[in-house]
């Protein structure tokens, strides 16, 4: 079997943000706490916020920040401890171009709460009173520092490079040692890729198979949420993502995924096409096949991610 170096096929990335903590500690609050209860002051801490953490702006750039970390979650692989996260150098550039581009509306949204935080500062002021604490109030400027934004790049060590200087005994431990990290990390991204695959594709077949039953203490029967094509969609996008040895098995997965598995829209599989004049029964009687030919594809898929897996 050819034998693949990761260092050619794939890329690490890391990536890292911070937010203005609205939090602070209010050191009024809690002197004036402390003077009305007769309390030691060393013994409990005062908070308050700076502006409404459900101010607009702020929360758009907290729901951009939540769906860049999913993204990344998503179409990377976990590597080693180092915070580092592994990609296939194939989906390399699609996954930089998301981050680029959400970097670039994050900025967007930072630039229109600094546009808005006179009024963030005031809507505080008015909520808190007297326990507004004006000495953390910032600046534009201040403001703008506290947001940061970093999705780093790096190769995999190979434990071909030459070193120069040292033993060819050292060299020799030192490659071993590399080679055992990396065989280690793979393993981790493929237990990690494998539970991403089959939790999903178990998620199908019990979709598929308990749609419309009574829920137990409930009026309502179960049902799927309309995301389930794309959300499989993704899910091709992910194994060709962390397809760090390029597999043709695993290629073969995530294509078989969109093919078999994305046939028949969530309305088609409940029998609600809109327009549809057959009658209930004729409509459900399709639908239930679909959702049967669903379930044995899912099921057929779960076999084959296993045996690649071992």
């Amino acid at each position: 079997m050819k034998q693949f170096s990761l260092s050619e096929t794939a890329l690490l990335v890391k990536f890292e943000k911070t937010r203005w903590g609205l939090v602070r500690l209010n050191k009024k609050v809690k002197a004036d706490m402390a003077d009305r209860y007769d309390a030691d002051e060393a013994l409990f801490q005062a908070l308050s916020s700076v502006i409404n953490p459900k101010f607009k702006p702020f929360k758009a750039i907290e729901k951009l920040d939540g769906f860049a970390s999913n993204t990344i979650r998503a179409m990377t692989g976990p590597w080693a401890d180092s915070g580092y996260r592994i990609v296939t150098c194939a989906e390399y550039d699609r996954i930089n171009s998301i981050m680029l581009d959400l970097e670039a509306k994050r900025i967007d949204l930072i630039d229109e709460l600094i546009k808005h935080l006179d009024t963030a500062y005031s809507e505080a002021r008015a909520a808190l009173g007297p326990l507004f604490d004006e000495t953390k109030v910032l600046s534009a400027d201040e403001v703008r520092a506290k947001f940061t934004w970093s999705f780093v790049t790096t190769t995999i060590p190979s434990n071909g490079h030459r070193i120069l200087n040292i033993s060819d005994k050292l060299r020799d431990r030192i490659a071993e040692e590399t080679e055992a990290r990396v065989n280690l990390a793979h393993e981790k991204l493929n237990e990690d890729l494998f539970e991403k695959v089959s939790s999903k594709l178990r998620h199908m077949v019990r979709n598929m198979e308990e749609y419309g039953e009574e829920i137990e203490g409930s009026k309502k029967k179960r049902n799927f949420d309309n995301s389930i094509t794309t959300n499989l969609i993704g899910l091709a996008d992910t194994v060709r993502a962390l397809n760090v040895t390029g597999d043709p098995r695993l290629s073969d997965v995530a294509d078989n995924i969109v093919k078999r598995l994305t046939k028949f829209s969530p309305d088609e599989l409940r029998g609600k096409v809109k327009g549809d004049k057959r009658t209930e029964a004729a409509k459900e009687g399709a639908a239930a096949k679909k959702r049967e030919a669903n379930k044995n594809a899912a099921s057929e898929l779960l076999d084959e991610v296993a045996s690649i897996f071992g």
